[in-house]
């Protein structure tokens, strides 16, 4: 019965540790994402300038 339970247990704690995982990287890339775009931005400000 004990080793059941542990063997579940490890089970869900993986799934749940994966789940993070996938957010955290749902994440990551977003703010990845807003970073190119506001370098994206100051790059273009930057050639307005120039001109």
């Amino acid at each position: 019965m004990n080793h059941i339970f542990i063997k579940n247990s490890i089970i869900l704690g993986r799934q749940i540790f994966r789940e993070n995982i996938g957010f955290l990287n749902q994440w990551k890339n977003k703010y990845i994402d807003f970073y190119k775009f506001n370098d994206l931005i100051q790059r273009c400000n930057k050639n307005e300038k120039k001109i």
